[in-house]
């Protein structure tokens, strides 16, 4: 039976969900997941199931709509976590948390994914048959008794033949239907047009072995694999079971503990005119030796999140996972000094462009959009002179996910203030004309 769970969001207070779900509480704790240990709220952004009965999707912060929308929304986002797996996680085994595993979710998809196109493996096998397909005259002159006719010519009353059929008498079939009809039930309620096809599972035996063992029954049976798809299924089911093993009650994690990086990432690839390389053209810090004055740059500098290009204008968008609704859920100082010393650095190797500078927070259709831009004042309302502004951008979380798992770009206001190198060196001082 289809598996649905219950919708709660990343950063949800621990205590409020101790009250509503203490069994998902005690599971995260138990795994080490949610950053329960330093946060009094859960950091996670994906799918924890407790045993099969107690699932819950944690939506990214700002895609909460209503009870209506929010299962789709879920599944949307299971669908980002999946790309977001396929592009940037570790295919060569588990190298990093047990928190972050947004490789399951593109193995669940790509499996799913084969199913639709293909159904269940088989193996095309030839049997020994009678008066039916090919002919065999080598067996059917040694095993069967011919009529001689008056011309002496022998006619066999038997054909001895084989024919080629289509098998799911193999352990890749057995434990691809296994692992679907596992995947229908925990997963079918984010990926179409599965569950649709659960009868096609019912005819097929478990294998003989211990799931435990069938990571290592695939392994023996690449070795006499050729073609891609049986090595293709060959290995993704071989990575699923590994993903999922040890979890006897059936168990499992399915997303990332900090979706910062997800939606950095995300905002890279759905933002129109991304240019890459720039960091390794930023100047890089250095110290000079007392003695012989020789200097020793850093091997790390500036690292930008994303530059963007419109004609001659860059843009510098540092994508915060931010809540930024008052002065405690902002990006502090560090945050603040490291994005104007990135926009000075980007002028001063510029030649004709302007550039601006953004943080990207993520936002709801209905969410407050606090603060237009981020600045250095000597006082409550004086700003100082000769720093640029850092506007603050809200950027709907729907929306992106949807543009992400589509493959698709998304349009942004152009409504930055930009800055010349000669304007860079002395910035009005009036509020007003930051906006202009």
């Amino acid at each position: 039976m289809n598996s649905r769970p219950e919708i709660l969001v990343d950063r949800v207070a621990i205590n409020q969900l101790r009250k509503a779900k203490p069994e998902i509480v005690s599971f995260l704790i138990d795994r080490g997941i949610g950053k329960t240990d330093r946060h009094q709220t859960v950091h996670f952004c994906g799918l924890a199931d407790a045993s099969g009965e107690n699932a819950v999707f944690f939506l990214p912060r700002h895609a909460h709509k209503n009870a209506t929308a929010d299962l789709k929304t879920a599944g949307l986002a299971m669908r980002a976590l999946a790309r977001y797996g396929r592009e940037v996680e570790s295919r060569k085994g588990i190298t990093r948390s047990d928190a972050d595993n947004a490789t399951l979710a593109a193995l669940i998809e790509e499996l799913a994914q084969d199913f639709r196109d293909n159904g269940i493996y088989s193996e095309r096998a030839r049997y020994e048959s009678r008066n039916s397909g090919k002919p065999d005259w080598k067996r059917t002159i040694a095993r069967e008794m011919p009529f001689l006719t008056s011309g002496g010519v022998p006619v066999f009353p038997e054909t001895r033949t084989t024919r080629t059929l289509d098998s799911h008498e193999n352990l890749l079939s057995q434990i691809q239907a296994a692992v679907m009809s596992e995947i229908i039930e925990k997963h079918s309620w984010w990926l179409d047009g599965i569950e649709a096809r659960t009868g096609e599972l019912r005819s097929f035996c478990q294998p003989i072995s211990p799931r435990l063992l069938w990571p290592g029954s695939l392994r023996s049976l690449l070795t006499s694999l050729y073609a891609n798809r049986p090595v293709f299924l060959a290995k993704a089911l071989i990575a699923y079971l590994e993903e999922t093993a040890g979890n006897s009650d059936g168990s499992f994690i399915c997303g990332v503990e900090d979706f910062s990086a997800v939606w950095e990432h995300m905002l890279r690839k759905v933002i129109p005119g991304v240019e890459e390389g720039w960091n390794g053209r930023l100047p890089k810090p250095g110290y000079i030796r007392r003695d012989d004055g020789v200097v020793e740059i850093l091997d790390r500098g500036m690292q930008t999140d994303i530059i963007t290009r419109e004609g001659n204008h860059l843009t510098i968008i540092n994508a915060k996972y931010y809540n930024a609704t008052g002065k405690g859920s902002v990006p502090g100082w560090p945050d603040i000094v490291k994005q104007l010393y990135y926009q000075m650095s980007l002028i001063k190797i510029l030649d004709s462009e302007t550039v601006s500078n953004c943080f990207a927070f993520p936002a709801g259709p209905d969410s407050p959009r606090a603060f237009s831009s981020a600045r250095v004042f000597h006082s409550k309302d004086e700003p100082v002179d000769g720093f640029p502004v850092i506007e603050c951008r809200y950027i709907d979380m729907l929306l992106v996910l949807e543009a992400y798992s589509n493959g698709r770009k998304i349009q942004l206001e152009t409504h930055l203030p930009a800055y010349t190198a000669a304007e860079a060196r002395s910035v009005a001082t009036s509020p007003r004309s930051a906006h202009r």
